[in-house]
């Protein structure tokens, strides 16, 4: 068990967990397995109509490191966004206005299909290239989920607190609580002091 600190309050502190690391894959076929483990695992003890929501930190990241800002700095920014700070975002339509209008497509992306992915692709494909990687590990990511039969929200914003991932955030709801989640965190390893090692 786990002991969190919830500012809300409405939530416990200790927490039952358990987790899967998937250490030295950098493939989404790898993203996927974890993924459809987190979903069978929860089938097998009996939670029913899982909620599968995902996000991407590449994109994310992308965007908010051309403000010139530390990692921490744009995680900060990017909760805030999500907090309902309008002035956060205010400030970088005003500085910024082409990555402003970039971040507001990117926070309005919602969708169950690979299809919203293709149009944004689409819609920055001249005017921010450097997104092009990261949609498309996304879109290779929602298209065999799709393939395999299994359904999912796309929703930038549930990827809140995004400090650590590199690439794909999943998050697994059952009626109004989150229940499990994860995500690919290719920095984390080399930050702790270990090799440049990719982990989901």
């Amino acid at each position: 068990n786990i002991f969190r600190f919830e500012e809300t309050g409405k939530e416990t502190r200790e927490r039952w967990q358990g987790g899967i690391e998937l250490i030295g894959v950098s493939s989404p076929l790898a993203d996927i397995e974890l993924i459809v483990m987190a979903l069978d695992v929860l089938t097998g003890v009996g939670i029913k109509d899982v909620e599968l929501r995902l996000s991407h930190a590449g994109l994310i990241r992308s965007l908010l490191s051309k403000l010139g800002l530390s990692r921490q700095e744009q995680a900060r920014i990017f909760d805030q966004i999500l907090d309902g700070d309008t002035e956060a975002l205010a400030r970088i339509r005003s500085e910024k206005p082409k990555l402003g209008k970039a971040l507001t497509s990117l926070l309005d992306l919602k969708g169950k299909s690979s299809g919203i992915l293709k149009n944004l692709k689409a819609l920055f494909n001249h005017s921010l290239p450097e997104l092009e990687l990261h949609i498309d590990n996304f879109i290779n990511i929602a298209d065999l989920l799709e393939a395999m039969g299994y359904r999912y929200q796309i929703d930038i914003t549930s990827g809140r607190g995004f400090e650590y991932y590199t690439g794909i955030i999943f998050q697994l709801f059952s009626g109004e609580g989150k229940i499990g989640g994860g995500g690919r965190y290719d920095a984390l390893i080399p930050l702790m002091g270990g090799g440049d090692i990719p982990a989901s």
